[in-house]
C-alpha cells in the first residue's frame, strides 16, 4: 500500500476499521517505516494482528506527531529515537511500558509539547517510576500531560511536576499520598484533573493552587480523601469563587469540613457543568445563580437537602438544562418539580417515586427523549398529587403498581407510547379528579373499577383503540365535567348511562362506530356546552324537544346517517354558536319560522338531501359568519331580495342554481364564496363582480 507513496507527510487512519479474512499486520519490513518524509501518523481506534507497536516506528525519524491506539504488548524502545516528536498519544489497557524506555523517551523528545500516556498498565519486571530528576521536568514546551489510569511505583505525584510551568492541561489519575504543593506553581494551568481514592490534599495546597491558577477553566478534584491533619475547608472568601473563566466544576467523592455547600458558588456564573457530591447540609438558595448550566449532578447527597424555594429558583433559571440528577437527594418538603421541556433524556426510573421523596407534583412531558417503561414500583411516594409525562417516548404497560398513588389529583400520559389495558388498580386513584390517558396504543375495555373515581371531573380516553360497547362505568361520576371517547373502536347503541351526569360540559364521542339514535340520556344535561358525536353510524331524526340543553354552545352531528327534518331547537338554542350537521339525510328544516338569533355563527348542512327553495329565514340569525349548504337541492329564485348582516363564507357548490344569487348584492361582508357545480348560465352581472369587500370567488 505505502511502497508508492514516498513522498507522503501525513497519514491518518484513525478509527478505520482494518478487518479482513487474512488478519491484518505491519510486518518489520512493512513499507510504512519507508516513508521517511511522515510528519504525521494516527492509527488511533484500529485493531492490527499482531497488535503490538513494531519496533520499525523508530525508523519514521521525521515524525512530529504521533497517535496511536488498539495496540497493546510492550511499548518497544525504538519509539525514543523520534526526537522530533512534538506530540505523543498512545493509550491501550494493555500497553506496557518499562522504565528504561519510558526515560530514554523522554530524554530524547526535548520538543515534546504534547504527551499523554493513558497506558493503564505500566508493569514490568522492573517497576516504573518517576524519579525526582526525572526527564519529564526537563520538557519545559510542554503544555499539555495526561497520564490517567497508570500505576508508577511510587505512586506518589513527585514534586518535580512544578517545574512543567507551561503547563495548560494536566490529567493525572493513578497516584496516590499528597498531592504536592509545587503543583500549584503551575499558573498557566487552564485545565487539571486529578483523580484518585488516595490521594490527599491539604488546605495550604488547596487555596494556593486556586489562588494562583487564574485561568483555570476546567477543575475536577474527584479523590475521594482530602484529609490531612489541618481539615480541609471551602472558604466564603475562598480562591475558588475568583475562578471566572470556569466552565467546568467537578468535586465529587470529596470529604470537605464545613461540609456544605457555600454559598459563594453562585458568583462562577460561567459554570456550564456542575458535578458534586460527599456534601451535606442545605442547597444553597445562590446555586440558583448559574444560568449557563448545562449539567448539574447533585447525586448521591444523601445528607444534602433541598428546600422548595430554591428548588423553584433553579428551575426559573436553568433555562439550558439538559442534564440533572438529584438521585438521593434528600428533597425535604413537598414541592412541585415542573420539567417539562428540558430535553430530558434517559429512562423513567423508581427513584423518582420512592416514599423517601416528598414531592407534590412531578411534571416531565415534552421531553421525547425520555424513553423506556414505567417502572414497577413496590412502595411509591403517597404525597405525589400531580404526575405529568405527557408527550414524551415512555411505552408499555401501565403497571398495576400504578394504583399505588394514592393522593393523586392529575395523572397525565396523554400522547405516550403506552399499550395494553389499563389496569383495574387504577380504581385505587380515589382522589383523582382529573386522568388523561389520550393518544396512546391502550386496547381492551373500560375497566369497571373507574366507578370508584367519584372526584373525577376530567376523563380524556380519546385516540386510542379500546373497543366494545361503553359500559356502565360512568353513572357514579357525578362531578365529571369533560368526557372524550372519541377516536376508538366503539361499537353498538350509545347506552343510557349519561343522565346522571349533570355537571357534564363537554361530551366527545366521535369517530367511533356506533349505530343508536340519538340517545336520550344526554338531552337531560341541562349543563352540556359541547356535544359531538360525528363521524359515527347515528340513524333516525333528531329530537323534536331538547329543552334541557339550554347552555349548549357546540353541537357536532356530522358524518353520520341521521334523517328526517332539522328541527328548530338547532337554530334557536339562546348560547348555540357553531352547529355542524353535513353529510346526513336531512330532507328539510321544520316549519316553523327560524327566530332571530345574533349567537349562532356558523351552520353546515352541506351533503344532505335538502331540497326546495333557499330557506330565506336563515336571514334571523343575524351574526351568522359561515352558511355552508352545498350538495343539497336547492334552489335560489332570482328575485329573492334577503339581507345576511355579518356573513363571511357561503358554499352553495352542488346545488340546483340556475342564476347569480340576487340577494348578494346587499351583502357587505362576504369574503369567500363558492357557487361551482351548478347550472348557472347567461353573463356574469356588472354588480357581481364589484362586489365589496373583495372576494374570493369559486365559479362553475
Amino acid at each position: 500500500m505505502f511502497q508508492n507513496l514516498t513522498n507522503l507527510e501525513i497519514l491518518s487512519l484513525s478509527e478505520v476499521n482494518i478487518k479482513s479474512p487474512i488478519p491484518v499486520s505491519i510486518h518489520p519490513n512493512s513499507s510504512l517505516f519507508q516513508l521517511h518524509h511522515l510528519n504525521t501518523l494516527n492509527l488511533d481506534n484500529n485493531y492490527f494482528y499482531p497488535s503490538s507497536i513494531p519496533n520499525g516506528i523508530g525508523r519514521l525519524r521525521n515524525l512530529r506527531l504521533l497517535k496511536l491506539s488498539g495496540f497493546d504488548g510492550k511499548i518497544p524502545t525504538e519509539i525514543s529515537y523520534l526526537s522530533n516528536l512534538v506530540s505523543l498519544d498512545i493509550s491501550g489497557y494493555g500497553l506496557q511500558l518499562d522504565e528504561r524506555t519510558f526515560e530514554t523517551m523522554l530524554h530524547n523528545f526535548t520538543n515534546l509539547e504534547l504527551l499523554a500516556l493513558p497506558l493503564g498498565n505500566t508493569s514490568s519486571h522492573i517497576p516504573v517510576s518517576i524519579h525526582p530528576n526525572s526527564s519529564l521536568f526537563q520538557l519545559h514546551h510542554l503544555h499539555t500531560l495526561n497520564l490517567v489510569n497508570n500505576y508508577f511505583y511510587p505512586s506518589s505525584i513527585p514534586n518535580g511536576i512544578g517545574r512543567l510551568r507551561n503547563l495548560r492541561l494536566l490529567k493525572l489519575s493513578g497516584f496516590d499520598g499528597k498531592i504536592p504543593t509545587e503543583i500549584s506553581y503551575l499558573s498557566n494551568l487552564v485545565s487539571l484533573d486529578i483523580s484518585g481514592y488516595g490521594l490527599q490534599l491539604d488546605e495550604r495546597t488547596f487555596e494556593t493552587m486556586l489562588h494562583n491558577f487564574t485561568n483555570l477553566e476546567l477543575l475536577a478534584l474527584p479523590l475521594g480523601n482530602t484529609s490531612s491533619h489541618i481539615p480541609v475547608s471551602i472558604h466564603p472568601n475562598s480562591s475558588l469563587f475568583q475562578l471566572h473563566h470556569l466552565h467546568t466544576l467537578n468535586l465529587v467523592n470529596n470529604y470537605f469540613y464545613p461540609s456544605s455547600i457555600p454559598n459563594g458558588i453562585g458568583r462562577l456564573r460561567n459554570l456550564r457543568l456542575l458535578k458534586l457530591s460527599g456534601f451535606d447540609g442545605k442547597i444553597p438558595t445562590e446555586i440558583s445563580y448559574l444560568n449557563n448550566l448545562v449539567s448539574l449532578d447533585l447525586s448521591y447527597g444523601y445528607a444534602l437537602q433541598l428546600d422548595e424555594r430554591t428548588f423553584e429558583a433553579i428551575f426559573q433559571n436553568f433555562t439550558n438544562l439538559e442534564i440533572l440528577s438529584l438521585f438521593k437527594v434528600n428533597i425535604s418538603s413537598p414541592i412541585p418539580v415542573d420539567l417539562g421541556y428540558t430535553n430530558l433524556r434517559g429512562v423513567l426510573t423508581e427513584s423518582f417515586f420512592l416514599p423517601s421523596n416528598s414531592l407534590e407534583t412531578l411534571k416531565l412531558s415534552d421531553n421525547d427523549l425520555l424513553k423506556g417503561v414505567f417502572p414497577k414500583i413496590h412502595r411509591s411516594n403517597t404525597l405525589l398529587m400531580e404526575l405529568d409525562i405527557s408527550f414524551t417516548g415512555i411505552s408499555g404497560e401501565l403497571p398495576d403498581s400504578i394504583g399505588t398513588f394514592s393522593s393523586l389529583n392529575i395523572l397525565n400520559l396523554h400522547r405516550c407510547q403506552f399499550s395494553g389495558s389499563i389496569p383495574d388498580s387504577i380504581g385505587n386513584l380515589t382522589q383523582i379528579g382529573e386522568l388523561d390517558l389520550s393518544n396512546n396504543h391502550f386496547t381492551g375495555h373500560i375497566p369497571s373499577t373507574i366507578s370508584k373515581l367519584k372526584h373525577l371531573t376530567t376523563f380524556h380516553l380519546s385516540d386510542n383503540s379500546f373497543s366494545g360497547e361503553i359500559p356502565d362505568v360512568f353513572s357514579n361520576l357525578k362531578d365529571l365535567r369533560y368526557l372524550d371517547l372519541s377516536n376508538n373502536s366503539f361499537s353498538g347503541e350509545i347506552p343510557d348511562v349519561f343522565s346522571n351526569l349533570q355537571e357534564l360540559r363537554t361530551l366527545h364521542l366521535s369517530y367511533n362506530s356506533f349505530i343508536s339514535s340519538f340517545p336520550a340520556s344526554i338531552l337531560s344535561l341541562t349543563n352540556l356546552e359541547y356535544l359531538d358525536m360525528s363521524s359515527n353510524s347515528l340513524s333516525g331524526p333528531l329530537p323534536s324537544n331538547p329543552s334541557m340543553l339550554q347552555k349548549l354552545t357546540s353541537v357536532d352531528l356530522s358524518y353520520n346517517s341521521l334523517n328526517g327534518t332539522i328541527p328548530s331547537w338547532v337554530f334557536s338554542l339562546p348560547f348555540l354558536s357553531s352547529v355542524l350537521l353535513q353529510h346526513n339525510r336531512f330532507r328539510g328544516l321544520a316549519d316553523e319560522v327560524i327566530k332571530t338569533n345574533p349567537t349562532l355563527k356558523e351552520l353546515h348542512l352541506s351533503n344532505n338531501q335538502l331540497s326546495g327553495s333557499f330557506p330565506q329565514s336563515l336571514v334571523n340569525l343575524t351574526n351568522l359568519f359561515t352558511l355552508d349548504i352545498s350538495s343539497n337541492n336547492i334552489t335560489i329564485d332570482e328575485g329573492m331580495n334577503i339581507t345576511f348582516l355579518s356573513l363571511s363564507s357561503l358554499f352553495l357548490s352542488s346545488c340546483e342554481l340556475k342564476h347569480f344569487p340576487y340577494f348578494l348584492r346587499n351583502v357587505k361582508t362576504l369574503v369567500y364564496l363558492d357557487i361551482s357545480n351548478n347550472k348557472i348560465c347567461g353573463q356574469i352581472p356588472n354588480w357581481f363582480s364589484g362586489m365589496r369587500p373583495p372576494t374570493t370567488i369559486a365559479f362553475p
